[in-house]
């Protein structure tokens, strides 16, 4: 069993902003025996971009009906990015803030119009899109707590929709939410899901990189009941330095 991991990114985000978490995933992956490839997307474009086209992007995107969802910005990017490069592999989709909204976006394409199934999507500290109903039990969602409170980007949208209870409807928050939502104590904010500096560690010395990891790792479930014999091993190479940084294998 073969595997293919897409990083995406938020706005204004360096090139570099995935490489130490992308290791660390290399080395889960070659741990479990198995191959995989790992690559950086930045659907809105990176922090050379200009911040306001990205940022009316991420807000189109976020506004988007169901019926509309070909009409994304990030989605159709990231989409195309993956079928340029899938070969047959078990996709998994991580994205970061918008990069989660892109993600998503990506799968429900890649699902309806390409017939390629997605197996796992999770967003780290995303802004609230409505999930669609045949992703939702794929998808997981990561919010993180820090010191001042809520990712204020995780306050931004909403997973509400209407819910029928004996022919009578009320406004269920939930609805379209991911099936699986979780919190995880930070030290900082929106932009430190993925440090592991010593300032980035809490008092039992485990850094935020390494919770982001662990709650990943979890629900991409990649177990020896879930893969084949005699994989190769991952292999890590960061020479590729371009607008879509590659770990690869």
């Amino acid at each position: 069993m073969r595997y293919s991991v897409f990083l995406a990114a938020g706005i204004a985000t360096t090139p570099d902003f995935f490489t130490t978490f992308g290791q660390k995933l290399v080395e889960k992956f070659s741990q479990a025996g198995v191959h995989a490839r790992i690559f950086f997307q930045f659907p809105y474009g990176d922090s050379e971009r200009r911040l306001a086209a990205q940022t009316y992007e991420v807000q189109w995107d976020m506004r988007l009906p169901f019926a509309s969802v070909h009409q994304s910005f990030g989605g159709e990017r990231l989409r195309q990015n993956i079928l340029r490069r899938y070969a047959g592999e078990r996709l998994f989709l991580i994205g970061h803030s918008a990069g989660g909204v892109a993600s998503c976006h990506a799968a429900y394409m890649l699902e309806k119009l390409d017939g390629i199934p997605v197996q796992r999507i999770i967003q780290i500290g995303s802004p609230k899109i409505r999930i669609f109903p045949a992703l939702q039990k794929k998808c997981a969602y990561l919010k993180g707590i820090g010191s001042s409170g809520c990712d204020r980007i995780c306050r931004l949208g909403s997973w509400a929709g209407w819910e029928f209870e004996r022919y009578i409807p009320y406004w269920r928050k939930d609805k379209y939410a991911p099936s699986l939502t979780a919190e995880v104590r930070l030290i900082g904010g929106h932009a430190d899901y993925f440090r592991d500096l010593d300032s980035f560690c809490d008092d039992d010395g485990v850094s935020n990189l390494q919770k982001t990891l662990n709650f990943v790792w979890d629900w991409l479930d990649v177990s020896s009941r879930n893969i084949g014999k005699g994989e190769e091993k991952t292999v890590f190479s960061s020479k590729h330095r371009s607008k879509e940084p590659i770990l690869s294998w």
